[in-house]
């Protein structure tokens, strides 16, 4: 039975975010893995809360690929109706992703609504009743909504780390999935869910995905941004892009930037050798350390792959629907048309943003942010830890899930319907090719 959970309890305070990174956390990991504690203490954290997820396998699926970059699926078979139940993880290690499967199948879990319910109102009746609500139009709305002013929704409490203030938004763009008490404002989707060891940490990681959406729509639809040379990689990054090309899998680096200074990667794979129109994939990453983004972007790739050969995601048939009917030959022309005409840069032109250090890139996102005109950073600490006392911890610590909204950001590069106007304005400057 579905129980309810306070709804303030959603809400962070500021400082938790912003100056506090929790029990057990060191600032010097965060320059090597991301993470604030060593990988075997956060796979134990995760690892002890596969039966809170609803996690019934864990699975490696790294050999059913010739590329052998590791990658790692988890089975929840008690997701809400509408969610996946099948969730990946990638990394350069087992570890890694292990580590990331896991963590994407808790913040999958606590994403769900879980009887968090909050206050349905009419626009004008919420902002009546509380000091900020956010109008729903800023988020970028799916243009097949059929919501309008008069129509109620259901409103929940957040706080921005911008003015502090706690500030409702539409229930639509906190859970996922959201079953609905009001209109639909967008399709399902997870995009600024993001888990971590502390919840800055898991805030920054949901950031990322944002801009590295973001700066997708800008670069893969509009074609802004630059094709990365591979030889001009580090050595480690050259060696991992090269299992690719020994493949048989060709591959090109994209940067990209919107108007925010913070580079995101796609890396383009062509598998030459399958001849599958559903093996010209690609993978994306983001983060201030170009290094890490090109990384993440190129294990994302072998994981874009593994999920094609496995066939075990619900979203497979809807991402690939127009894949399947189309030749190898098609798809392949596709990639090379799109592939050509891009300007050429070094990875040494790509500045490194990262003081390896959490609080300070958190503060070097929300500047960059707060310079592109975004004024709202709005997060929900969706955090669900069972009753107190009842899951082992490791260190006192437990994994923490945010989900982080910025009014403003795109998302045309995953969901064409939603169009807005920063998009607008840039597409109305770009000259089509």
């Amino acid at each position: 039975m579905t129980t309810t959970t306070p709804i303030d309890s959603l809400v962070p305070a500021a400082e938790t975010i912003l100056v506090d990174t929790g029990p057990h956390c060191d600032q010097r990991l965060y320059a090597t893995t991301g993470r604030h504690r060593p990988t075997d203490d956060t796979i134990e954290a995760a690892w002890n809360m596969r039966a809170l997820s609803g996690i019934s396998r864990v699975a490696d699926i790294t050999s059913l690929d010739r590329l052998g970059i590791p990658v790692f699926n988890t089975y929840r078979t008690t997701a809400a109706p509408g969610n996946l139940t099948v969730t990946c993880g990638k990394g350069r290690t087992r570890k890694a992703a292990l580590v990331s499967a896991l963590m994407e199948a808790y913040e999958r879990y606590c994403g769900e609504q879980q009887g968090r319910l909050g206050t349905v109102l009419t626009m004008a009746q919420a902002r009546e009743r509380f000091p900020e609500v956010l109008d729903p139009r800023d988020l970028v709305l799916d243009t097949r909504t059929d919501w309008e002013p008069g129509i109620p929704l259901e409103w929940i409490p957040t706080r921005d780390l911008v003015s502090g203030a706690v500030v409702q938004v539409p229930a639509d763009a906190v859970f996922t999935p959201y079953p609905t008490r009001g209109a639909r404002l967008f399709a399902h989707h997870s995009d600024g869910l993001a888990s971590g060891n502390c919840l800055a940490e898991a805030t920054l990681h949901a950031l990322y995905e944002l801009i590295e959406r973001d700066s997708r729509s800008f670069g893969e639809v509009l074609r802004l941004g630059h094709r990365v040379a591979l030889d001009s990689l580090p050595p480690d990054l050259q060696l991992l892009a090269r299992i690719f090309e020994v493949a048989g899998i060709s591959v090109a680096l994209f940067a990209f930037r919107s108007s925010l200074e913070i580079t995101s990667f796609f890396a383009l794979g062509d598998d030459r050798l399958a001849e599958n129109p559903m093996l010209v994939n690609a993978g994306a990453g983001c983060h201030l350390n170009p290094a890490v983004g090109v990384s993440r972007a190129l294990t994302e790739l072998a994981q874009s792959r593994l999920s094609v050969i496995s066939g075990a995601r619900e979203d497979f048939s809807t991402r690939y629907r127009n894949r399947r009917e189309e030749t190898y030959q098609a798809a392949h022309e596709r990639a090379v048309h799109w592939s050509r005409g891009w300007q050429q840069i070094g990875f040494d032109e790509i500045p490194n943003h990262s003081d390896d250090d959490l609080q300070a890139d958190l503060r070097t996102v929300r500047r960059s942010l707060l310079s592109a005109g975004l004024r709202r950073i709005l997060v929900a600490d969706l955090t669900l830890a069972g009753p107190p006392g009842s899951l082992p911890s490791v260190g006192g610590c437990l994994p923490c899930v945010a989900k982080v909204i910025v009014p403003g950001l795109e998302f045309a590069a995953n969901e064409p319907s939603r169009i807005g106007s920063r998009f607008y304005k840039q597409a109305r400057g770009v000259r089509p090719t």
